[in-house]
This record gives structure tokens, C-alpha cells and sequence, in this order.
């Protein structure tokens, strides 16, 4: 009998084991483009992990009996709109049948599962962080940091072997890892001045630098905040690391969305002029002891990255440039389809019919765009969704509710120039953030 209730010690509780799983898929999370073949499917590593956590929670409520609306109700609303933004990815598919394209609904069919996994596993996740009293949160607010950083020094390593070594650590890191599933992109990230100066674009575990760039943004103001607020100084180094990693993808939107969060945070965060401005003098200071560096090494570094930044920057206006026309064929498709859209994913299947496709491929490269033109005038449920978690973030009024505001804010600006915002990593990322706020803000009413 003893040694019965000794073992007993021993066993892991239940929404514990559900705890270490979880940390487990956010850690797959931040691996966003590793992936393996799985009966000719491309199948994420973050997808098996979410039905794995999925079928364990799944146990977990099973084991509670009951599930009362009161033990979830501060996260209710949040539940229902989430459903019924998967409700209106469903109803598009009366835009894939009615497209006439076959590989619409091919395409439909593979995102509506994805989605669907995607939804479960966030309103999993959302139940449990409410069954457990938000106890948890910051571990997973961690843990997805955590990945962001090391997918920022990824990033710096690629660049430095690239460059330095001609050795392209994608190629070397990413089969290993899946098992010979993984296939590189077509696109290099070479980049030029004209000059004979060389960069390379890259992002980091996401090898896209504007998916890289909004995973970013999500965690620049929380550090940021953390690094204005506190003696730590670690904060203020990581805080100089994610930003040069922004800088290194040469990213325009990311530039944008940096200007964006440090124009905005005195505002968000109601900090006083006299200490936020150290704080500008010091990244100042630090920028000018780089170039110091540069010049005197002769190293022309800081120099061609600026020439690269210009001519991105600088060229044709707008209304003659391949965005505008993307627009103007993503407003196409959405007046042809105006109530159920084109189709969930379909939107890349219709775009081939478009002349501007052969010079900037098949995407919209606008969020919001995107989503209209494929669910038609449902997609206000997204907006509503967004809408609610921005109100939510004021409503906490603490330091990780300011944050969630501030990173929606320049996440949904820069929706107008690419659809890194429909990322998993960025829907969970603010669900997280959510919780975290949630919990100091159930301190708060104590």
C-alpha cells in the first residue's frame, strides 16, 4: 500500500502532460517551413504536433466530464468568432465550385483541413489556458520568443555562410532534418547594388524574410516595453538583435512596420518623452558606431546595404507599379464573386489568368485583399475577429495587453502588402499574447 502511494507521486497529472505537449507544438511552431512528405502530402511539422496536442486535450476535457460556460467564459467570444471565421472559410466553397476552375477545388480542399486543424487547435488551446486558470501563459509566450530569436540568429548565420563561405545552410539543415522531404525555393534572396556589392535576403526558419519580418513585429513591442520598463539588460540586446534582423531582410514592410511600432509606443504604452528619448538616442548611437566601424574598416558594409534599401525603395510610382496592378485583379475576382469570394486558396488558380502573374507570380501579396476576393463579403468575420482582439488588448490595459494592440496595429498595415498576417505562427502568437494579458488582468480585478 505504501509503495503504491509512493509510485503515485510519480505520475504526471494530466493537464500537465497536456502542458508539456503544448510546449512541444509551440516549439514545432516556430519551425515554419520544415515539413515532410507523408502519402504524397506536404505535411508540417507544426500539423502533427497540433493533432497530437488535439487528441491529448481531447482526453483531458473528456476526463472533466463537464465543461460548464462558466470555466470558459472570459474566452467565449473569442471561441465563437474564430468558429465562425472557419464557418465562412466553409461557405466559400460555393466560389470554388462556381469558378469554374478544377484546381480551385483541389485547392479548397487542402486549405479547408489546414484551417480547420488550425481552429481546433487555437480554440484547444484557448478552452485549456481558461480551464487552467492562464497559469501557463507565459511559458508559451516564452517558448515562441525563444523561437523567434533563434530564428533571427539562423538568419544571421545564413547570411555570414553564404556570403563569406558559399555554403547554403538550407540546403544543408532542412533535408536533414525532414528526411529528404524538404525542397529549396527557386528564389535565391540574392540581392545587388549595381556596384558590385552582394546581400542575401533570408528568413531565418521561415526562409521567407516577410514572414520572418512579421514574426518580428509581434514580439518587438513586448520586448521593446519590457526593455523601456525594467533594469534587465538583456532586453535591451535582444530588443538590438530583432532589429537588425528586420534590417537584414531588407524588407520594406518590416522598415514601415519598425518606424510604425517606435512612432506609436509612447502612445500605446503612455511613457514619458525625456526617457523614450535615451532610448532613441541610444539605438541612434549605436547605428552611428556601426557606421564608425565600417568606414574605418573600409568595409563598405553599412554602405551598400543603404544603396540596396534605396533602390527598393526608390523607382516607378505606384499606379504604374505590379502591386497596384495586383489590386486591380484581386478587386476583379472579388466583383465577380462578391458574396462567397473565389474560394478558400483559390485565389492563386485564378490569378494565372492575369497578365501581371509571369511578372510577380501567383499571389496577391495583400491580406486583406486576399481574403475578400476568396470568401467574398464573409470575410468581415476576420475583420470583426481582429477588431476584437485590438479592443481586447486596451481593455487589458497592462504592459502585454498594450503589446497585442501595438503588434495588430502594424501587422494589419502591413496586410496591405503581403498575407504573412494569415501565418500560423502570428494566429497563435496573438492568441498567446491574449492569454498573457488576460491572466494580469484577472490580477488586476482582484
Amino acid at each position: 500500500m505504501i509503495e503504491a502511494i509512493h509510485l503515485k507521486k510519480h505520475i504526471v497529472p494530466l493537464s500537465k502532460l497536456v502542458h508539456y505537449i503544448l510546449l512541444v507544438a509551440l516549439f514545432a511552431l516556430g519551425f515554419v517551413s520544415l515539413y515532410y512528405r507523408i502519402l504524397g502530402a506536404r505535411v508540417y511539422l507544426f500539423d502533427l504536433m497540433s493533432i497530437f496536442f488535439i487528441a491529448i486535450v481531447a482526453i483531458y476535457f473528456f476526463r472533466l466530464n463537464t465543461i460548464k460556460r462558466s470555466m470558459i467564459r472570459e474566452i467565449f467570444p473569442l471561441v465563437c468568432l474564430i468558429s465562425l471565421m472557419f464557418l465562412a472559410d466553409t461557405l466559400s466553397i460555393v466560389g470554388a465550385l462556381s469558378n469554374g476552375h478544377h484546381d480551385s477545388l483541389v485547392q479548397f480542399s487542402k486549405a479547408i483541413v489546414y484551417r480547420f486543424t488550425l481552429a481546433v487547435f487555437i480554440i484547444s488551446f484557448l478552452i485549456f489556458n481558461a480551464l487552467t486558470g492562464f497559469k501557463y501563459a507565459y511559458s508559451y509566450l516564452k517558448i515562441l520568443i525563444i523561437m523567434v530569436l533563434l530564428s533571427s540568429l539562423y538568419q544571421f548565420m545564413f547570411i555570414f555562410f553564404t556570403l563569406s563561405l558559399d555554403v547554403n545552410l538550407d540546403e544543408i539543415i532542412w533535408p536533414l532534418l525532414s528526411f529528404g522531404s524538404w525542397v529549396p525555393s527557386e528564389a535565391d534572396g540574392l540581392i545587388g547594388d549595381g556596384a558590385g556589392f552582394l546581400f542575401m535576403r533570408h528568413g531565418g526558419f521561415a526562409t521567407n524574410p516577410n514572414i520572418l519580418v512579421a514574426q518580428i513585429i509581434c514580439v518587438v513591442p513586448i520586448i521593446a516595453a519590457l526593455a523601456f520598463s525594467t533594469p534587465t539588460k538583456s532586453w535591451v540586446v535582444l530588443l538590438s538583435i530583432f532589429i537588425l534582423s528586420i534590417l537584414a531582410t531588407l524588407s520594406r514592410s518590416g522598415m514601415a512596420g519598425l518606424v510604425i511600432i517606435f512612432l506609436l509606443f509612447p502612445l500605446f504604452f503612455k511613457v514619458r518623452a525625456r526617457p523614450y528619448a535615451k532610448y532613441l538616442i541610444f539605438f541612434g548611437f549605436l547605428t552611428s558606431l556601426l557606421l564608425a566601424v565600417d568606414l574605418n574598416n573600409d568595409l563598405s558594409l553599412l554602405a551598400g546595404l543603404y544603396n540596396v534599401m534605396i533602390e527598393r525603395v526608390q523607382g516607378e510610382g505606384y499606379f504604374e507599379s505590379s502591386r497596384y496592378r495586383l489590386v486591380q485583379a484581386g478587386i476583379d475576382m472579388w466583383s465577380m464573386y462578391p458574396i462567397f469570394g473565389v474560394g478558400l486558396s483559390s485565389s492563386p488558380v485564378l490569378l494565372e489568368g492575369y497578365d501581371i502573374t509571369g511578372l510577380t507570380g501567383a499571389n496577391l501579396h495583400n491580406y486583406w485583399l486576399q481574403i475578400f476576393a476568396e470568401k467574398g463579403i464573409f470575410a468581415i468575420v476576420t475583420v470583426v475577429f481582429y477588431l476584437f482582439i485590438f479592443y481586447s488588448g486596451i481593455r487589458q490595459g497592462n504592459v502585454y495587453g498594450s503589446a497585442l494592440s501595438l503588434s495588430l496595429v502594424c501587422l494589419c498595415i502591413l496586410g496591405f502588402t503581403n498575407s504573412a498576417l494569415s501565418s500560423p505562427f502570428i494566429q497563435v502568437f496573438l492568441v498567446v499574447l491574449y492569454c498573457v494579458g488576460h491572466k494580469n488582468f484577472r490580477r488586476q480585478l482582484v
